[in-house]
């Protein structure tokens, strides 16, 4: 099926100057299907070929300048069935492997978390105890005023009357 979007890429690219080839390469890469990136090249060289038009005729020889009308040039249809390799690039010569450097190892492993370590001992353990200390403080108060609250009552009326 022909694509307008790869048909005009393929158009604007030759009006830049590359070829064919490179355009339709490029198409590839981009992520375009290889039977529409195909349909549209042979549409479009199909489209290029000249038409046979009718002989002009003689100009007359009065004119000082004849008029040069360059003729264009027609490009070989690309051989679409040639072997791509991997990153877009056509095979034509064997291409050196890339040289992958491993990472140098660690000399210490890094510690995630201190799992399979003995416990420390706390380090507050003087705040521990002043806070349980004050809790159990607060606790007896409660408890004394649960108990004895009909005392405090008389105990505060007797003090503010």
């Amino acid at each position: 099926m022909i694509n307008p979007e790869i048909l005009g890429g393929l158009k604007s690219a030759m009006l830049r100057g590359e070829s064919v080839k490179q355009a339709m390469i490029s198409f590839y890469n981009a992520g375009y299907k290889k039977q529409d990136i195909e349909d549209s090249a042979k549409t479009l060289l199909q489209l290029q070929q000249p038409v046979q038009q009718p002989v002009q005729q003689a100009q007359p020889v009065n004119e000082k300048y004849p008029k040069y009308i360059p003729a264009k040039p027609v490009q070989q249809p690309v051989k679409i069935s040639q072997k791509v390799s991997n990153y877009g690039i056509p095979r034509t010569k064997k291409q050196p492997k890339k040289i992958i450097q491993k990472p140098k190892p660690v000399s210490q492993p890094q510690k995630v978390s201190n799992y399979g370590t003995p416990p420390t001992k706390p380090k507050g353990k003087i705040a521990i105890l002043i806070l349980v200390f004050l809790l159990l403080f607060l606790l007896g108060i409660l408890v004394s005023v649960f108990f004895f609250k009909e005392e405090l009552i008389d105990f505060f009326n007797k003090l503010f009357s």
